[in-house]
C-alpha cells in the first residue's frame, strides 16, 4: 500500500510484479518504446524525474542504474525531493570489490566488467558517502551475491559469463550457495551492494 517509483525501470518487470501490492507504481525510463509499452500495461512511466510531484512517493528503487549516471549527486538530490518524510531510497549496484576483481583479478572478467557504460563502480564506503552527501539518514549498505559459485568456476574455465545457471550448476546446493555468499560477504567481496536510506 505504498506509492513507489522504479528509476530506470527498463521493461518494468519489477513494477509489473509488485503493482498488486502497491498503492501506485510508476517508472522513469529513457527509451520511448518501453515507456509506451508500460503505459499500455497500465503502468505510469515518464522520461524525466521532473515529471513526478515533490514529496509524493514512499519508496524509490534504483536497480543497477546508479552506476550509469553521469550526474549521480544531482539525481540523488532530485530523488530525495520526491520522497515524503520517512520515505526510503533503495539502491542496488555492482560491487567494485567483486571477488573476480579484487581477489582473483580474472582478466576476462575485468575486460567485460569495466565497460564504458559503467561510469562509476561503488564500494560500501563510496555508496555511503554519496548517500550522506545527499543528506539521507539511517543508511544501511549490505553486500549480496547474485551469482553462485558455479558462475565463478565458469568464468575461470571459459573466460566468459555463464549466467545464473551455468553448465556447472549441478555442483550447487542451497546450503553451498548460502555458505559461499556468507564467505564472500565476510571479506567484502560480493558481486552486488544494496543500500537502504531514509529521508528524515
Amino acid at each position: 500500500n505504498k506509492d513507489i517509483l522504479d528509476f530506470g525501470c527498463g521493461y518494468g518487470d519489477f513494477l509489473l510484479e509488485t503493482s498488486k501490492f502497491t498503492k501506485s507504481s510508476r517508472g522513469i525510463e529513457l527509451q520511448e518504446e518501453l515507456i509506451f509499452a508500460l503505459k499500455y500495461k497500465n503502468i505510469d512511466c515518464y522520461k524525466s524525474i521532473d515529471e513526478i510531484q515533490d514529496e509524493s512517493l514512499d519508496t524509490i528503487f534504483l536497480f543497477h542504474v546508479f552506476e550509469h549516471l553521469p550526474n549521480p549527486r544531482k539525481i540523488l538530490t532530485k530523488l530525495k525531493g520526491k520522497l515524503r518524510l520517512g520515505g526510503h531510497l533503495i539502491l542496488e549496484v555492482p560491487h567494485a570489490m567483486d571477488f573476480l576483481v579484487s581477489i582473483l583479478s580474472e582478466e576476462s572478467f575485468l575486460s567485460w566488467y569495466f565497460w564504458s557504460q559503467h561510469l562509476i563502480l561503488h564500494t560500501s564506503q563510496s555508496l555511503r558517502i554519496f548517500l550522506e552527501d545527499a543528506c539521507f539518514s539511517e543508511i544501511i549498505v549490505k553486500g549480496i551475491q547474485r551469482f553462485p559459485i558455479s558462475n565463478h568456476f565458469f568464468w575461470l574455465k571459459n573466460c566468459k559469463p555463464g549466467g545464473h545457471e551455468s553448465s556447472l550448476a549441478f555442483l550447487e546446493t542451497e546450503q553451498l550457495n548460502l555458505s559461499y555468499e556468507s564467505a564472500l560477504s565476510s571479506i567484502g567481496a560480493t558481486d552486488t551492494l544494496i543500500s537502504i536510506a531514509k529521508k528524515v
